[in-house]
Order: C-alpha cells, then sequence, then structure tokens
C-alpha cells in the first residue's frame, strides 16, 4: 500500500500544467501522463488498475492519485494502530509505530 503515497504529489504537478484532454483520447492520456513521471511503469500500473482512469482526462487522473494516496494512507495508519495493539510489542517497536501513526493519521 505504501507504494502509491508518492504519486499524488508528482502527477498534480506534472498534470497541472497539462492540457485537457476529452476522454475519447484516455489512453493517450494516461500514457501521456505517466511518460512526464519519474517511474512512468509505476504510474501506469497504480493509475491504470483504477477502473475510473478508463474515462479519465489530465485533471481527472491527479484526482485519481489523490485518493489512492489518501486509501493507502489511511489503510497504513489503521494497520499500524493495529500493530501497535499487539500485547507482544516492544517498547521501541511501540515507539516507532507511534512516530508513522503522527505522520499518517489526519
Amino acid at each position: 500500500m505504501t507504494r502509491y503515497t508518492a504519486l499524488p504529489l508528482l502527477l498534480l504537478l506534472v498534470l497541472s500544467a497539462a492540457p485537457d484532454h476529452s476522454s475519447a483520447a484516455v489512453s493517450d492520456s494516461l500514457k501521456d501522463a505517466c511518460a512526464k513521471f519519474v517511474y512512468p511503469d509505476f504510474c501506469l500500473k497504480a493509475l491504470g488498475d483504477d477502473p475510473r482512469s478508463a474515462t479519465a482526462d489530465f485533471h481527472d487522473l491527479a484526482l485519481i492519485s489523490l485518493d489512492l494516496s489518501v486509501a493507502s494512507a489511511n489503510a497504513i495508519s489503521s494497520s499500524y494502530a493495529q500493530q501497535r495493539r499487539e500485547p507482544s510489542l516492544d517498547a521501541a517497536a511501540k515507539n516507532s509505530l507511534d512516530g508513522c501513526l503522527l505522520l499518517y493519521q489526519k
């Protein structure tokens, strides 16, 4: 899940300067957006896995990347909170998880 957390900031920078395209050129929009990303294959996989990308223009792709990142951060936060409650967890691990929770919680 953590793999999606960097996606929106980079895509927003790229996509905010990109021209709008009609949904008829969907695959071209996705390819164009991801071609400008540092890791195009990662971008294509992350956004291509979301069914909304099939009809998305550049602006919509940026919104989808934000949605993916928020969902990922929420899942990470939930996982860390659950791990934090494990009775067998030592103090150092709990402190590490506490730090992570501060970063991911709203």
